[in-house]
């Protein structure tokens, strides 16, 4: 009998003990998912992502289809807007976004789409003389910058048509006489359109930035080699710009034609950065597959302050399209991820998602180790239950995230990481 009843008793040990690790084990198991704050939202539309109403900073939109990113593009379009604030969309030849933004904002009192078709992009029209020039010498290259004198020049250039009863706009400039400049500021003297007062002056500026004319020449032949979108003169009563818009509060749709052409893309940052200095607010939709071929526009958006608010959507942002192109650093991802408010994350590739992975965090994990030994000899009556088993929790930093998991995403699922209350979230956009 003393066998049997060591038996019994080993047995609801046994019971009791696997019980009690059970009920230790889900306690774990429960602390690790609430360390671990992943929040699961399911079915998800864009306007709740995204609510109108609502304040929102930076988007980052990265990975999924070009027409899932685009309802994502056109929600924030809209959810900017409920904030009274003005929107800049710069696309690549996205079609679909135009059209989709043309129904949505079809109500907004300006809403503007500037295209290779509709080529009415012109930044400097309506801007003071000095005003056109600096913004023109702000866009120039570092490696052929137009400076000081080079400003002076391009005000007498602006001067001068201005008194030839031409307002002054980029392709006017593009075309100037450099070589007849003195002979026309002496015959708009002649015919009485300059005071000698008015042309000494004139030519002063002209003598003074004489020489930062290969660099003003380069910059507009960079230029036109480069847009398809600058007004014509037949054009500019058509005429938008940024400015405009921002003035306005609507909306200006531009396609760029590629992130790449960087003198282009230098002439739309420097307006924004104009206005953004007059007090003027707007946000930045930039829809693009390399945004680190953007150049100038890019640095922008990274030193982005209150005034300015951007949304950016990649198909792959830590990839060869990603933000900082086929050379990026390992940390550019994290680095762009860090500077959202919110960012939107579809499936892919491993290399990106190792990254991506990175960047949504770490947490402590408790780690569980279970031991088995003991006597597995026969007893008298049957197998002896004398068996110890041991339990061992140790702590382990492990990603929220694992990259296999960000490979593995369905058609229309995302991880949100939400900086702004410090949570992530995953779902299913419908």
């Amino acid at each position: 009998m003393n066998g049997t009843s060591n038996t019994l008793v080993t047995l609801a040990a046994s019971a009791i003990g696997r019980a009690n690790r059970k009920r230790a084990l889900r306690r774990i198991q429960k602390r690790n998912e609430a360390q671990r704050n992943l929040t699961r939202l399911g079915r998800t539309a864009a306007e709740q992502l995204l609510p109108c109403g609502c304040r929102c900073g930076n988007v980052c939109i990265s990975g999924a289809s070009q027409e899932t990113r685009n309802r994502l593009l056109v929600q924030s379009v809209l959810q900017s807007a409920s904030e009274g604030l003005p929107a800049v969309v710069l696309h690549e030849g996205n079609r679909p976004l135009e059209a989709a933004l043309s129904r949505a904002c079809a109500h907004f009192p300006y809403f503007r789409i500037i295209n290779s078709r509709s080529p009415f992009y012109e930044p400097v029209l309506r801007l003071r003389d000095e005003e056109a020039a600096m913004m023109i010498a702000a866009a120039s290259d570092a490696g052929s910058r137009i400076d000081a004198a080079g400003v002076l020049y391009l005000r007498a250039l602006a001067a001068l048509l201005r008194r030839r009863g031409i307002a002054p706009y980029l392709r006017m400039l593009a075309a100037c006489p450099h070589n007849a400049l003195q002979s026309v500021i002496l015959q708009q003297e002649q015919a009485g359109r300059l005071t000698g007062d008015e042309a000494t002056a004139i030519r002063n500026d002209v003598s003074a930035g004489a020489a930062s004319r290969p660099a003003i020449e380069c910059f507009f032949a960079q230029l036109l080699r480069e847009t398809e979108i600058l007004a014509w003169k037949k054009h500019l009563p058509q005429s938008a710009s940024i400015g405009a818009c921002l003035n306005a509060g609507g909306v200006i749709v531009i396609d760029v034609g590629s992130a790449g052409r960087k003198t282009q893309l230098a002439l739309i940052a420097a307006e924004l950065e104009h206005w953004l200095a007059k007090g003027r607010r707007c946000r930045v939709v930039l829809d693009a597959a390399c945004v680190g071929a953007a150049g100038r526009l890019a640095a922008l958006l990274k030193s982005a302050s209150g005034a300015l608010r951007w949304t950016v959507s990649v198909p792959d942002i830590g990839g060869a399209g990603g933000y900082g192109g086929a050379n990026a650093a390992e940390g550019e991802a994290a680095a762009w991820l860090a500077l959202s408010h919110k960012a939107v994350v579809f499936a892919h590739p491993f290399h990106s998602a190792r990254q991506l992975s990175g960047a949504f965090g770490e947490y402590e994990r408790l780690e569980i180790a279970q031991s088995h030994a003991g006597n597995s000899s026969f007893g008298r009556f049957g197998l002896h239950f004398g068996a110890n088993n041991q339990v061992s929790v140790s702590n382990k930093r492990e990603r929220v995230v694992q990259p296999e998991e960000i490979c593995g995403l369905g058609q229309g699922e995302f991880f949100l990481l939400d900086n702004a209350a410090a949570s992530l979230y995953r779902g299913t956009l419908v």
